[in-house]
């Protein structure tokens, strides 16, 4: 399904398939261009591979040229991209084919269209790594023809409230404030641990510890099983990007808040919290800094209400945090897979299931290793290979439900659909839907002073935040809210970045709360005397032998740590000399050469 990609993660993907094209041989560059009819000038390497990567990179062009495939080319490509397939995709992708859309082609079939995506510059080949779909070709490939997915219900079933921004945000503030106020009895995180390696009732997986006791759940409103599962998810996603943390004290332990985490939380708009979170919960595994509480998975929810079967250990050496990677490897996948499906249109979960049954049958190993956990029932072991549907959707089939009806809803990814009280079917959402996110608090800002305002800590409230934060400094800090006061130097920074006293009057004015005509005079006065010459005595000045670009004079002078100006591409002004000895250190660390004039 076509995306839009933000500038920084396209530039990073384009980098990726420039890195391709680099790899590829000049004659297979003129090949791609000769398929498509693009003209290419030059005889250079480089200078082909930037032709061929403008025409690729240009959405719009490709969209128009992905049209000449056929059906079976455009299906055979967007399931190589859905399902992230390397190494030997021909079964798969026929599975895959027959699966969603019954169209039976031989392995053989499916090889030659591969060949043909990659004489078309469409896929790459390293007989090292496989196939490869560059990620920047999401923006125009369009997702697969699937009409056996879709659901055929008689009629459609009652969908599941949406889970909107504004409705996941109220629940993250409120376990912030709740942190913030309660500092709860915390389970601490245990280092990973092998299960032991007996027959007994020992060697059964159970649900993880709760990161905080029920009975503190309840109190903080999450009463029923499914609310507590919604709490534990978003309190393990917050230990994940650190916003909390488990601390020792005299007692044990406690849940705490980490205030410059905090901080920097609350500059985030709605949006930008929900893509964090989904960064939390997708790449915990990949992204260094990162840590994983272990106190919640979707093991939790499939195991719930589970009587005829048992997950267990299969080998002594397997640990806890294995099996957390095995969970967010296919977390990953499948939610991968759902945002390659087209919007808006209702997916039948046992379809789902049935595609994945023949795919990918055993869904708690995603790697070389024996598989460390078996299904049982009874001391009966259940190969996963062996599974009729009706038992792999009992089993592991559960691990798909929980994901559906766990992080990807809680994240706002799909809406799910109930019949009889069972899920039955989703939809992925392509817009997530906002709620009452405007519906700010009348005593959101107030201004007691006339160089002071008071923010209620609130996730209503970051627009506000960020503006108050052009012109004035935070001095103080309570859990109810935040105070500050009108700072020159924040005023500067936002004329600096072409802001006037009068616009930012006005953004405030926009969204329910003008600022006091006395504040608006301060700012005004500060405007009017920018324009105006300053002297300064004991100056120093840094002299570069090359011009420097603004982006990277921009890095360095943020070094100096303020009271910098760049006076030209070659020389940057320093107001307070002691802050030149640890600057030049850390240039001459970069490479530079600097000469510090007095």
């Amino acid at each position: 399904m076509p995306v839009t990609y933000p500038p920084d993660q396209h530039q990073q993907l384009a980098e990726e398939l420039l890195h391709l094209l680099n790899a590829t041989t000049l004659p297979t560059l003129r090949g791609i261009a000769r398929q498509w009819g693009w003209p290419v000038r030059g005889t250079a390497k480089a200078e082909v591979i930037n032709q061929i990567h403008g025409y690729l990179a240009d959405a719009s062009c490709m969209a128009a040229a992905v049209r000449q495939l056929s059906d079976e080319e455009r299906d055979t490509m967007a399931w190589l991209s859905a399902l992230r397939l390397a190494a030997s995709p021909e079964k798969p992708l026929q599975i895959a084919l027959e699966q969603s859309s019954g169209r039976k082609l031989t392995q053989q079939a499916v090889g030659e269209i591969l060949q043909r995506l990659v004489e078309r510059g469409l896929a790459f080949f390293n007989q090292y790594r496989g196939y490869q779909v560059p990620g920047l070709y999401r923006e125009w490939l369009p997702a697969p023809t699937a009409p056996r997915l879709i659901y055929q219900g008689a009629s459609q079933p009652p969908a599941s409230a949406e889970f909107s921004l504004a409705i996941l945000n109220q629940h993250l503030q409120h376990l912030l404030s709740a942190i913030a106020a309660d500092r709860p009895a915390a389970v601490a995180q245990a280092a990973p641990s092998q299960y032991p390696p007996t027959r007994g009732s020992s060697n059964i997986i159970a649900a993880a510890p709760e990161l905080v006791n029920a009975e503190t759940l309840s109190r903080w409103g999450y009463v029923t099983a499914d609310e507590r599962h919604l709490a534990r998810f978003l309190l393990e996603q917050m230990i994940t990007g650190g916003l909390c943390k488990i601390e020792p004290v005299s007692t044990g332990h406690r849940l705490a808040l980490v205030a410059d985490v905090i901080k920097a939380w609350e500059e985030l708009t709605a949006i930008a919290r929900l893509n964090r979170l989904r960064d939390w919960c997708v790449l915990a595994f990949q992204q260094p800094g990162l840590r994983v509480a272990g106190t919640w998975s979707e093991i939790d929810l499939a195991l719930q209400d589970l009587q005829t079967y048992q997950l267990r250990i299969a080998y002594y050496y397997a640990s806890t945090e294995q099996l957390r990677r095995q969970l967010a490897t296919l977390r990953a996948w499948l939610l991968g897979l759902i945002q390659c499906l087209t919007p808006g249109a209702w997916v039948s979960i046992e379809q789902l299931g049935a595609l994945i049954y023949h795919l990918h049958r055993d869904l708690l190993s995603w790697d070389s290793n024996p598989p460390s956990w078996r299904w049982h029932r009874g001391d009966l072991l259940q190969d996963p290979q062996q599974m009729d549907f009706g038992a792999w959707m009992g089993t592991y089939g559960r691990l798909i439900v929980a994901i559906l009806t766990g992080p990807a809803t809680w994240l706002a990814f799909v809406q799910v659909s109930y019949a009889d009280g069972k899920p039955v079917a989703f939809r992925y959402q392509e817009e997530v839907a906002a709620g009452a996110l405007a519906d700010m608090p009348p005593d959101a800002v107030r201004f007691p002073a006339a160089d002071v305002a008071v923010l209620r800590n609130s996730w209503q409230t970051g627009e506000l935040r960020q503006l108050i934060r052009r012109v004035a400094l935070e001095i103080s800090r309570d859990a109810a809210a935040t105070t500050y006061r009108l700072n020159a130097a924040a005023f500067r920074q936002a004329l600096q970045d072409g802001l006037s006293a009068a616009q930012i009057a006005a953004s405030f004015a926009a969204i329910g709360f003008p600022l006091p005509a006395a504040m608006q005079d301060t700012l005004q006065a500060w405007q009017d005397r920018a324009g105006r010459y300053h002297l300064y005595d004991n100056l120093a000045i840094i002299e570069f032998s090359d011009d420097i670009h603004p982006e990277e004079m921009r890095r360095i002078a943020g070094s100096a740590g303020g009271g910098f100006y760049p006076a030209s591409p070659r020389c940057l002004v320093i107001l307070d000399p002691d802050a030149v000895p640890a600057l030049v250190d850390d240039l001459r660390r970069r490479g530079y050469t600097p000469r510090v004039l007095p």
